[in-house]
């Protein structure tokens, strides 16, 4: 059994997931997703969280036990809460701002780097923190 595998995957208030044969549908706030799951891999739904189960005779497939357990967690994150990456700059000369749909970066190149926003994608530049060291 894989160790991933076993974990459950916790289902928040808003998201709901349906199976229909070899494929799964998570709806959520921000969206919904859809994923084909191989057969062999099945999919309990108990209570506020859900679980990946491997059929027996399949332990050569553990490695996507764990697979499809990741794949569907972060199928239930991104359509409740989003995904979010956050970028620390630190050092003299680097600066980032956002103007319109361009991202202006100045990261130690002679020039400045622009860079169009992809559509659905929020970008915020917070402002710079000085430390006293």
């Amino acid at each position: 059994m894989s160790r991933k595998g076993k974990f459950p995957v916790p289902l928040p208030k808003g998201v709901e997931v349906t199976t229909a044969g070899e494929e799964i549908l998570v709806k959520g706030p921000k969206g919904s997703m859809q994923q084909k799951v191989l057969s062999g891999i099945g999919i309990q739904i108990e209570g506020e969280q859900l679980n990946v189960t491997l059929s027996e005779g399949l332990e050569s497939k553990s490695n996507m036990h764990g697979l499809y357990r990741s794949l569907i967690n972060n199928m239930v994150v991104g359509v409740s809460t989003g995904f979010e990456k956050k970028l620390e700059m630190r050092g003299v000369g680097y600066r980032a701002n956002v103007q319109g749909q361009i991202l202006d970066l100045q990261v130690g190149f002679s020039h400045p780097t622009q860079l169009p926003i992809p559509v659905g994608l929020t970008i915020t530049v917070e402002e710079k923190i000085l430390s006293s060291s």
